[in-house]
């Protein structure tokens, strides 16, 4: 088939879309929206910035912080001023095909980690560019552990975004006050871990806690004698 007839069939897919929905439909599987997005850091055309970094750069900057993680992750920790509009939700259509993928994806993890089932935000764009409708504006992405904001980085890059920001491996690498206006329930760098490692998240760091609490006692102890 020469290029007229693929382009031609391409364009009778999906005749009501817009073009670039058309054009990313034709191009955007996972692994090369990762790739791309990898290349666009490498090439510094997207900033990696470290969690440790990442505060200043809201607070001096003028980077708006775009947390893409699906709602429950984020309910459980969030960075207080940021922008929340996930990139995936969770998948609820209950046919086959995704009972099948959700009795596979808890066998692989599922129950442990307490990962849900989830499909793209068909509206995450649109979403996007209602809040943050100048092009220009400076963004920082992030998500829990890093690979979600690439994606998502990937299609703001494609839509014409140019002031780029990707926190370096995620939430999940974030310490101590890294973001000092954190609220929820968790801590910042485990709110992506739910079910039974959740649990034991949970229960290490109340043993951790209590382990400090009789530290910092005894040394005040030690120190008024």
């Amino acid at each position: 088939m020469g290029r007229l007839e693929v382009a031609i069939s391409r364009l009778t897919v999906a005749p009501s879309l817009p073009i670039v929905h058309r054009r990313r439909l034709d191009r955007l599987t996972p692994q090369a929206s990762l790739r791309d997005a990898q290349e666009l850091v490498q090439l510094r055309v997207i900033k990696p910035i470290a969690p440790v970094d990442a505060h200043k750069l809201v607070c001096d900057e003028g980077y708006k912080l775009l947390d893409v993680r699906p709602v429950w992750e984020w309910e459980k920790a969030y960075v207080g001023g940021s922008l929340h509009i996930p990139l995936f939700v969770e998948d609820d259509d209950s046919g086959y095909l995704t009972l099948l993928k959700r009795s596979i994806q808890m066998g692989y993890g599922g129950v442990w980690m307490g990962q849900r089932l989830t499909t793209r935000n068909p509206q995450f764009l649109e979403q996007v560019q209602s809040s943050l409708p100048e092009k220009d504006q400076k963004v920082l992405v992030a998500c829990g552990e890093g690979l979600r904001s690439l994606l998502a980085l990937d299609e703001l890059h494609e839509e014409g975004y140019t002031n780029l920001a990707w926190l370096e491996g995620g939430f999940s690498r974030c310490r101590g006050n890294n973001f000092p206006d954190v609220q929820g329930s968790s801590q910042l760098q485990f709110a992506n871990i739910g079910g039974a490692a959740g649990i034991l998240v949970k229960f290490v760091l109340f043993v951790q806690s209590i382990t400090n609490g009789v530290t910092a006692a005894t040394a005040a102890k030690d120190n008024t004698r």
